[in-house]
């Protein structure tokens, strides 16, 4: 069974601001209480956190998104 890791782990790794890896952190372990499966392994949680964060950056409402 897979066991997540601290959110170090996964900020390590991920491509985006401390700031944006923190709302994505925090509504990817919103959707685990209710919305999503459980990850199987550490590409699972990598690929939630890269789907919500291309989200916010894309987001013309978004603090994180990106002109242009």
């Amino acid at each position: 069974m897979y066991k997540m890791q601290p959110a170090a782990h996964y900020r390590e790794k991920f491509d985006g601001s401390l700031a944006l890896f923190s709302a994505c952190w925090r509504q990817y372990r919103r959707l685990l209480d209710s919305d999503i499966d459980n990850p199987t392994c550490d590409d699972d949680v990598f690929g939630w956190l890269e789907e919500l964060a291309s989200e916010r950056v894309n987001n013309g409402g978004s603090s994180f998104y990106i002109y242009g």
